[in-house]
C-alpha cells in the first residue's frame, strides 16, 4: 500500500508503495508502529478514494477499505502474509479477471499490500511495502492482458514504479538516520511469488484468459482501443524513461511519466 501509490496502466490501475527504507532500531526517529499506521491511513482515506476515482479494490493484506469506501462487490480481500510458503497462485484467476471487469466496465482498480518484509539486519530495519504481494498480483493482470512474459512486465511494472523513487528521497533527506536501499525493491515479488508467476506464464488457465480477453476485443470496440492505449502507454512510458532517466540520474517522478 504506501504512501505513494503509482500509475501502472494510465489512471485506471493504480499500486501502491512505499518502497524501501532503513530505520535504525536504536532510538529510531520514525517508529515501527508509526511506520504501520502511516501505510493504512491510505486505506481510510475517503479524500484521496474519491479524488482519484476509485472504484474497485484488491487488498492482500490484512487491512482493506470499510464498506462506506468501497462496496464489497467492488473488491477482494486476500488476507495473507508477504511470506515465500504463502500461494497467491489460487487468486490469480479470479483477481486478474475482476480487474479486466472493472478497467472494462470504465472502473479504475487500486491494488495494495501494507508494510511487509520487514526484516532486522545489521542493526537495521528494513521496511518494504507495495512491493511484493500487490505487485505479484499486478504481475499476473499484466502477463494475462498484455500477453507479455514474467520478465517483460517485471520491467514494466519496475518502470512504473520508479517515478516513487525521487518522492522517497526527498522524504529520507528530512528523516535523520533513514536511507533509501535501492530503486530495485520498487516491484520485487518474493522467492515463492515469483515462482507462481512463472508457473502462470505456462499456465492453462493464463492462456484461456489471453484468448477470451483477445475474443472480447475482437467483439467490443472500447477494450480494442483500452488495449492499444496500454500498450502505446507503456511504450511512451519506456522512451521517455530512457530520455528522462540519463538527465536525472535515474530517478523520476511520476508527475515525468
Amino acid at each position: 500500500m504506501g504512501a505513494h501509490p503509482s500509475h501502472i496502466l494510465h489512471d485506471n490501475l493504480i499500486q501502491g508503495g512505499m518502497d524501501v527504507l532503513v530505520f535504525p532500531y536504536q532510538n529510531p526517529i520514525l517508529t515501527i508502529a508509526t511506520v504501520f499506521d502511516y501505510f493504512c491511513f491510505r486505506v481510510k482515506n475517503k479524500d484521496w478514494f474519491e479524488r482519484n476515482g476509485i472504484t474497485h479494490v484488491v487488498s492482500v493484506c490484512d487491512c482493506t477499505p470499510a464498506e462506506e469506501l468501497i462496496p464489497s462487490e467492488n473488491k477482494i480481500h486476500i488476507d495473507v502474509d508477504d511470506c515465500p510458503s504463502v500461494d497467491l497462485y489460487p487468486h490469480f484467476v479470479r483477481t486478474t479477471q475482476f480487474i479486466h471487469n472493472a478497467r472494462s466496465g470504465g472502473g479504475k482498480v487500486f491494488v495494495h499490500c501494507a508494510a511487509g518484509r520487514i526484516v532486522l539486519h545489521r542493526s537495521e530495519y528494513l521496511l518494504c511495502s507495495g512491493i511484493s504481494r500487490s505487485s505479484t498480483i499486478t504481475l499476473a493482470y499484466l502477463m494475462t492482458w498484455l500477453d507479455v512474459s514474467f520478465q517483460d512486465a517485471l520491467s514494466h511494472l519496475r518502470l512504473a514504479r520508479q517515478g516513487v523513487c525521487d518522492r522517497i528521497a526527498r522524504l529520507i533527506r528530512k528523516i535523520e538516520g533513514a536511507k533509501l536501499i535501492s530503486p530495485l525493491f520498487q516491484a520485487c515479488p518474493n522467492d515463492g511469488f515469483q515462482q507462481q508467476l512463472r508457473k502462470w506464464e505456462k499456465s492453462v488457465e493464463r492462456t484461456e484468459l489471453i484468448k477470451a480477453f483477445e475474443t472480447e476485443r475482437t467483439s467490443q470496440e472500447h477494450l480494442k482501443v483500452l488495449h492499444l492505449s496500454d500498450v502505446d502507454h507503456l511504450k511512451e512510458r519506456r522512451e521517455r524513461s530512457t530520455k528522462l532517466g540519463s538527465r536525472m540520474g535515474g530517478y523520476l517522478d511520476d508527475e515525468d511519466l
